[in-house]
């Protein structure tokens, strides 16, 4: 299955042009604030320890469009141009949105989880913020490679590959190897692949809930996840 359409930035979507948009202006701010006036904006809206002074809830949200780098953001929105239109040409705007939100608070969820228990066994400080749309984009391209994994893309000196084994081999290299490099970020990226696996239970199709005793035994899981992130003992 492939699928043409043209590929200039105004025949984008437009959730995921005002994605785009929005991303790369907070990174030109965050430029502009700490040339200018020695503030850097990540230390506001990136996501902090809840243990932390700085810690807002707000920055569940806003640390998904904050970036540490230039390629940083440059990688992140190139995959999000490109799992962004195939997702959206199938799902739709509202899902696409959707599930970059959810994939992006399911990342800042598992970080702080694995943070919270590498604090709580004396490993680790406070003084540590996580930025970037990586967990977000991860989502929507685990998501797209589960929904539609016979679509097919040609890549330059690769010729036409299927997208789950593009997915799957991104995955794999932004964030299985070089594990114990920015190993915060990619717990982010795991939680969400996770978000972006699960997101196809929209569809009915989702292993975890295929019967009642699964979905209690998911549900249960998850709530003790959430419980022990929780905690502050």
């Amino acid at each position: 299955m492939n699928l043409y359409r043209t590929s200039g930035f105004s025949m984008l979507p437009e959730v995921v042009k005002n994605l785009l948009i929005i991303n790369v202006l907070a990174y030109l701010a965050r430029m502009v604030f700490l040339v200018n006036f020695e503030i850097d904006l990540n230390d506001y809206f990136g996501l902090h320890y809840w243990e932390a002074e700085k810690f807002r809830p707000y920055q569940f949200v806003t640390y998904m469009f904050m970036h540490g780098g230039l390629w940083h953001v440059v990688f992140n929105m190139y995959m999000l141009y490109w799992f962004g239109r195939i997702f959206n040409d199938f799902m739709g705007e509202k899902r696409l949105a959707g599930l970059y939100f959810l994939g992006g608070i399911a990342g800042g969820a598992a970080y702080l989880l694995v943070y919270n228990l590498l604090f709580l066994a004396g490993e680790t400080d406070v003084n540590v913020i996580l930025v970037g749309s990586s967990a977000a984009v991860m989502a929507i391209t685990i998501a797209a490679g589960l929904r539609f994994p016979d679509y097919t893309i040609n890549l330059m000196f690769f010729g036409t590959v299927r997208l789950k084994y593009v997915a799957l081999v991104i995955f794999i290299l932004s964030t299985v190897l070089d594990f114990s490099s920015n190993m915060g970020g990619k717990i982010a990226h795991i939680g969400g692949a996770a978000m972006g696996y699960f997101g196809k239970c929209t569809s009915g199709t989702c292993p975890l809930t295929a019967t009642p005793w699964r979905g209690a035994l998911y549900g249960a899981v998850m709530g003790a996840v959430f419980s022990l992130a929780l905690s502050k003992q």
